[in-house]
């Protein structure tokens, strides 16, 4: 359709910006003492504070890769912001592997309550699993070569549509999925999850618009 554009650049600042608030907003109801708050109802897992923290770690990179992709202060803060997720994410479902707790994220949560055997403030398994597919995401794309960045592609769709299953399950109340033990994601995490999913595609689609892969 001719001019017609889309600037999926503005579109990528804006939900890495929105990822890095709404984990601030998690962040700010665990210091306040009422983590639930941002749960969305009763019963309902709030984010764990270790996600938070990495989403806004995240988010904050992003966003600034986008707005300025060439400087060499935020290339070099991308690549230790998205080192760090794949190596803490990592970590996370090496420890759900192995069944351990992790102490710095009950440090982070003192007080939380738990949810059936799992304790509510610590990273679930699938939340380590989709920040470990965003962290590799990112790091792939900052590589710049055309196969990895297919590749990033990729696992930011994976990152987006388990984000949309998550939000989706919550809404139409499929509780095989939100009651799920071990593999609770937060309402909140899924919305995180979709922006930050769309984040990750957004200059990678502007690419292929500007070559003419995908003819808007």
């Amino acid at each position: 359709m001719q001019g017609f554009s889309i600037n999926w650049s503005r579109i990528s600042r804006v939900c890495a910006a929105g990822v890095t608030g709404l984990a601030a907003m998690v962040i700010w109801s665990w210091l306040a003492g009422v983590g639930e708050l941002l749960a969305f109802g009763a019963g309902f897992k709030p984010m764990a504070p270790g996600t938070a923290i990495l989403l806004i770690l995240t988010g904050s990179a992003l966003y600034f890769y986008y707005r300025d992709p060439k400087s060499l202060a935020v290339i070099r803060l991308s690549y230790a912001s998205a080192t760090l997720l794949v190596v803490a994410s990592g970590l996370v479902c090496w420890r759900h592997y192995y069944g351990w707790n992790s102490p710095v994220e009950q440090w982070l949560a003192t007080g939380a309550d738990r949810m059936g055997n799992y304790p509510v403030g610590q990273i679930s398994l699938v939340c380590g699993a989709l920040l470990l597919a965003a962290g590799l995401a990112f790091l792939l794309r900052l590589m710049g070569r055309p196969s990895l960045r297919w590749i990033s592609a990729g696992l930011a769709i994976v990152v987006l549509l388990a984000g949309v299953g998550v939000a989706v399950s919550y809404v139409i109340g499929l509780k095989w999925i939100t009651s799920l033990t071990l593999n609770r994601v937060s309402l909140t995490g899924g919305l995180a999850f979709i922006l930050l999913g769309i984040a990750l595609l957004g200059e990678e689609t502007t690419r292929r618009l500007r070559t003419g892969l995908l003819p808007i």
